[in-house]
This record gives C-alpha cells, structure tokens and sequence, in this order.
C-alpha cells in the first residue's frame, strides 16, 4: 500500500493525465445514455407518492413533530440529532413532510452521478480506459438508478435514505484530492478537497455510526497525504483542527439536547447487553457456579439470569429475523413491559447503567473468544455466496398501512396533531393507507443484481488473491484503490458486527452503491490483468 502513493506512476497514468478526448460521436452516444438513465430514474421516483413512509423508530420523527408544535426539540429514541434537525429544517420552510422524500430522493440521483464521475476518475489509474471502461460505468450506473433498493431506502423517513449519497461524495472527494495531490501537483486544492472530504465523513457517522471505522480508515489515508503535501504548517493544522470542531460541536449538541433525553443515554448500554444476552447469560451462570458473586447481588443476579434465558427462549419463535443470534433481542429490550425495562424499574437509572455496563465488559474480558465468534457469524451474514448488499426489490411495495399503524401510536398521535404539517402528514398516510401500487424493476435489473450477490464473494476473494501479481505487474495504485474500496464496506459490516447485527436488511443495502463501484472496479482491473499477461505494456 506504500507504493499507493503513485510516486512512480507508469507512463500510460501519465498520458491518461492528459485527458485525451475519445471521438465525437463516442461522447455522444454515452451522454445520451446518461441523459436516458437519469431521466428513466427520476420518473420512476418521482411518479410515486411523495409522503414518506414512517416506521417504529421515533426518533427520527418525535423532535420534529415537537419542534414544530412549537415544544422542545427532544425525544430522540437514541438517535443522533442530525437527520431530525434536517427534517425540522425542511418542514418548517416548506410546511410539508413531502418535501424530506423529494429531497432525499433527489439525493439518491446525485449519488448516481457522483459514482459517475468517481469512475470517470478512476480511468486515470489504467491504460486502454477508452470505451470499454465507459461502458462499463454504465452498466454499473444503469443497476443502481434503475434498481429498487435505493429507491425503497430513499422513501422512508429515516437516514438509511441519505447515506449511500454521503457515502459517494466522501469516496469522490477523496479521490479528488488523491488526483489532485499526487497527479497535478495542485497541493493547495488537494488539501481542500481532504478537508471537505474528512467534514463530510463526520456527518456521515453523524448520520450512521456504523460508519465511524470506514470513516476512520479514510481519514487516515488523507491524513497520510495532506501530511506529505507541500503546504505550511499553519494550513495542515487547519485541516485537524476543523474536523475536530465539527466533531466537539455535534457531540456538544447532541449532549445538551439529549441531557435529559433517558432513553438516548442509556441506548449504547442497552444495545450492547440485548445483542449479546447468551453470552451475558452464559457469564452470569458461570459466575454463580463459582460463587464469586457478592452475597447481597447474588439474589438480584439468580432472578435476572433466570428471567433472561427465559426471555431469549421464549423469543425463539419471534426469531426468524434474526437466526445467527438465536433470539428476538427487541423482545428484550423494546416496550415498557420489556426485561429490560422491567430491570430499570427494579435497579434505577443509575443502577440499571452500571449493571448493564459492568454485565457486558466483563463477560467481554471473561470470554472474548465467544465474543469473537458472535462477531464472525455476523460479518458471515453479509460475506456470504449471496451477498444481501444486492438484495433484490423485484416488485417495490409501499406499505403505508404499516406507517398508518406507527402514527398510531398515543404519543405520536398527539404529537402530529399539534402542529398543521402533522397533521396534514397524517391524513397522507391516511389516505394511502390503501394504496396497492408497486414499482416493478426491470427484469435485467433483477437478474444483474442476483448476479452480483451471487458472485459479490467470489469477486471479493479473487481480487485478494490477484492483488499482489496486479500490483507487481506496475498497477499500484489501481490495486490499492481497489483494497480501500473493499476496506471501506468491510469496516461498516465489523462495526455492526461487534455491536448490532447484520440480520437486519438495511445494514446491508447502504452498502449497496459503495459494493458496486468496487464489484465493477474489480471486473475493470481483472481486464486489464489478462490484457498485460496477454499483451505486456511497454513504457515510452
């Protein structure tokens, strides 16, 4: 990965650096293609209903409906204040919830372009990347616009609509000050770009935790090369210390907003213990055995082992989502008449956040090993001979009688009619509560995204084994390019792995567009490693 740095790119880079124009009537024929898929996705998104669908997770939708009754933005559920302040903000210029599903499908077609132009850029890295790797960016491009997943992703009033945006731009901001740094010379830019880059990674783990390793890993490759730029002290410590007051502002605010917010504070405790209750359990057990339990908890501690194996075995049968851990951990965890909660009654808040705290590190310390296979069987979800990244939507139906039932709610049903934009958000879903349309993805779309999840795994581990005679062959930075990428979605997957579980389909399908662009890079870099076994390539 050292020589990553392109110090001695070969002569065909150097060329490509030139940006020979390909003929006339080439360009065309491409630009009319992506004039067709652009305008073939927008109509697909927007001639659906625009009302966003609304789920069981209410804090993305509780502060905005407080906020907007003219209450205190609160109530977040455990999550981050970010995307509810994106939705307060839309809704109160615009009155209206429609416009989050605008906006957000909006992003979902810049997304679109930006892998466009991130694999147009990635064409500077290989030779020959003429026609055949515009092609095949098309291809790439046509599966994402035209499949369903985004879409369905894009409709719900949650983040999981905006990430695969931000996930792209922080990818095409990066490589742009990678070209910047190292094939023009244009230092001031590239360090621009870094820092844009780098801000951008911490909204996107604002927006989604799971991302905090795949964001760490790119800002340590940008860190390696503003670092290396020809630039003055005073300018590189700029670029540390903005992402650092991005970082303390969001944290800040996410602190004062939530301090009297109990469920947000105890929401990384209580995920912890529900996603790993079997093996707390099994640790409980065995330190009763030992009799290392303190006389005045062990009586607390008998009750609570026995009333958790009873509650993950009697969740077995609420467990078909969830087959690798073996038990419902919503069950446990979800609902006032919940284990856990049941727990908090008992113990208090600050007993209950010890308990849970001290219960999960230390079966952590006594038995990491156990911890560790939880982790493999998760990451086995994801890398696996049908990869759930491309799972298929053949037929996309909007359930808003699903969302008819959130709204439901008590609390949420106060709260939507407190303000006009709840209220008008609530007879929307009313009214479609029935409705029966469905977007039907276009068979080759189906089929090719069968395909790559199909072969996703095979592609993967073939490219781990042809890297090293890819590099050798004078293909560095293609190679290196192509490890980041794959680095990128496998530290989003072992973040979730070790605190959540990838059982649950959008943890996956957010990687959607990032799989793709290293799926087809991977095909781009294959072709060119039979073309220089076949027909080596001589520098000028």
């Amino acid at each position: 990965m050292a020589r990553l740095g392109g110090a001695a790119l070969s002569s065909y880079s150097v060329r490509r650096m030139k940006n020979v124009p390909t003929p006339d009537r080439w360009t065309t024929v491409s630009r009319v293609c992506l004039l067709v898929l652009f305008t073939l996705a927008a109509w697909r998104r927007f001639s659906l209903p625009q009302t966003p669908l609304v789920d069981s997770d209410y804090g993305y939708l509780w502060p905005v409906l407080s906020k907007l009754a003219g209450g205190a933005f609160a109530r977040f559920q455990g999550v981050n204040f970010l995307y509810p302040a994106a939705i307060s903000g839309l809704t109160t210029v615009t009155g209206d919830f429609r416009t989050v599903a605008i906006v957000q499908h909006l992003l979902g077609l810049f997304a679109g372009g930006l892998f466009w132009l991130t694999w147009r850029r990635l064409a500077l890295f290989l030779p020959r990347a003429g026609r055949a790797h515009a092609v095949l960016g098309l291809v790439g491009l046509g599966i994402y616009l035209l499949s369903n997943t985004p879409v369905w992703l894009e409709a719900r009033l949650r983040p999981d609509a905006v990430c695969m945006f931000w996930e792209m731009l922080c990818c095409w901001l990066a490589l742009e000050a990678w070209c910047a740094a190292r094939l023009w010379q244009r230092h001031g830019c590239a360090l621009l770009l870094a820092l844009l880059a780098v801000l951008n990674s911490v909204v996107l783990t604002a927006l989604k935790p799971s991302f905090l390793l795949a964001a760490l890993l790119l800002v340590a490759l940008l860190t390696w090369l503003v670092l290396r730029l020809r630039r003055s002290v005073w300018e590189k410590l700029l670029f540390f210390l903005l992402p650092f007051a991005a970082i303390f502002w969001i944290a800040a605010t996410q602190s004062a907003l939530t301090r009297d917010d109990e469920p947000t504070q105890l929401f990384f405790s209580r995920t912890l213990f529900a996603f790993h209750a079997r093996l707390i359990d099994a640790q409980m057990r065995r330190d009763l055995a030992a009799g290392v339990v303190p006389d005045d908890a062990r009586e607390f501690l008998e009750r609570a082992a026995a009333d958790l194996q009873k509650a993950t075995e009697r969740s077995r049968g609420r467990a078909q989502s969830f087959p690798k851990l073996g038990y419902d951990p919503d069950y446990l965890a979800n609902g006032q008449d919940a284990l856990l909660w049941r727990w908090r009654r008992s113990l208090g808040k600050e007993g209950y956040a010890r308990f849970l705290h001290y219960w999960y590190w230390h079966s952590l310390r006594e038995e990491p090993l156990a911890f560790a296979g939880k982790i493999a069987r998760q990451i086995a979800v994801f890398y696996r001979w049908n990869c759930p990244a491309f799972r298929t939507h053949h037929r996309l139906p909007l359930d808003y009688a699903v969302s008819q039932l959130a709204i439901a709610e008590p609390v949420t049903a106060k709260l939507l009619e407190q303000s006009l934009p709840g209220r008008d958000l609530a007879a929307q879903l009313s009214a479609l509560r029935f409705y029966k349309g469905s977007m039907k993805e276009p068979i080759l779309i189906t089929q090719a995204q069968k395909f790559l999840g199909g072969t996703f795994l095979a592609m993967f581990l073939l490219s781990l084994l042809g890297i090293s005679p890819f590099v050798r062959r004078g293909f560095a930075t293609a190679g290196g390019l192509l490890m980041i990428l794959y680095a990128l979605v496998f530290c989003n997957v072992l973040s979730i792995s070790a605190i959540h579980t990838m059982e649950v389909a959008r943890y996956s399908e957010v990687l959607f567009l990032v799989a793709l662009l290293a799926y087809f890079w991977a095909v781009r870099c294959g072709i060119e490693w039979f073309r220089a076994r076949r027909r080596p390539i001589t520098s000028r």
